[in-house]
């Protein structure tokens, strides 16, 4: 039963409504017999300092960050952790009562996917499309495995480039413009494919033409909703 003790939880980012953690805390509080709930919010990149603010003067005692988030949110916080400052992105914050703290649990998540998959990444010619938030988790991931090299299709080639200079000192990252005949060639010859876009949340839509999904030995999906994504069940048919 919810009361005055009752602690609050949420998740911010636009949209929102895909977001499956409410479902899934919820549950989690009532199997562990935690006093609080956890609610979702929609946060425009515009009014996203005002809503930090707001959710600090609340006290609520933390909340996750998604898209498109998850790179503005390190503005506003107190302290970010070692893999957040590398990531150079925040999906987690913990109100502590006198400060902010900023993780990013995405990477973890990325390299669970890939070990649980047995897909290995090193030496491997990789292409990555998006160059957000998420993409950084994953080139993150990427370098922790071992990867050094990677290609990155982005619609335009500033956020893409500034995804570059942030990871210079660890992996060499080339950048294509999508659409650009270096981006479709490099994504046909390449072994690994990764969506880091929201291209196919709650949608049928997909990143790239699917016949450049011929004779990838991997294809992962950031989007989580619905569970197998068009580009998903497009690489399945395709061996």
């Amino acid at each position: 039963m919810v009361s005055a003790k009752t602690s609050l939880f949420c998740i911010i980012g636009d949209p929102i409504e895909h977001a499956l953690s409410p479902i899934v805390h919820t549950e989690l509080f009532k199997r562990y017999g935690i006093d609080a709930v956890y609610l979702a919010f929609r946060v425009k990149k515009t009014i996203l300092k005002d809503a930090v603010k707001a959710l600090r003067i609340l006290g609520v005692k933390g909340f996750s960050v998604t898209m498109p988030l998850k790179v503005d949110i390190m503005n506003y916080l107190d302290v970010i952790s070692e893999t957040s400052v590398l990531t150079g992105a925040v999906n987690t914050v913990k109100n502590t009562g006198k400060e902010l703290v900023g993780y990013n649990t995405d990477v973890n998540g990325v390299i669970y996917a890939f070990s649980r998959a047995g897909i290995k990444v090193n030496e491997k010619r990789i292409v990555m499309i998006g160059a957000g938030g998420a993409a950084r988790a994953v080139v993150a991931a990427l370098y922790t495995l071992g990867i050094r090299d990677l290609i990155v299709v982005n619609r335009t080639l500033e956020r893409g480039l500034e995804l570059a200079k942030h990871f210079k000192d660890k992996v060499n990252v080339k950048v294509f413009k999508l659409g650009s005949r270096e981006a479709k060639d490099a994504t046909l010859r390449c072994e690994i494919l990764i969506n880091a876009t929201s291209v196919g949340l709650r949608s049928n839509e997909i990143v790239i033409d699917p016949s450049l999904l011929e004779g990838k030995e991997g294809v992962f999906d950031v989007v989580h909703v619905p569970p197998r994504t068009r580009l998903i069940r497009e690489a399945e048919a395709r061996g």
